[in-house]
């Protein structure tokens, strides 16, 4: 995660930035459901959270952060 004080880590909660990790490790919503125990609904409104907290506006802009956030 980003160190600034405006990153992604000092937005979003913990179960937040642990999703945006596994997007940014490849996983489908179902496999993150899965890997959580948690509903699928539940993963899409995370990922809704995090796009509006970094204001993205895409899928594909939610995939780029989630791969920043990896390196």
């Amino acid at each position: 995660m980003s160190s600034s004080p405006n990153g992604p880590s000092r937005v979003l909660t913990g179960r937040e930035s642990e999703i945006l990790r596994l997007i940014g490790s490849g996983y489908t919503t179902k496999e993150i459901a899965t890997i959580l125990h948690i509903a699928p609904g539940t993963v899409s409104e995370h990922r809704k959270h995090i796009s509006r907290k970094l204001d993205l506006h895409s899928t594909a802009s939610l995939i780029a952060a989630a791969q920043r956030t990896k390196n």
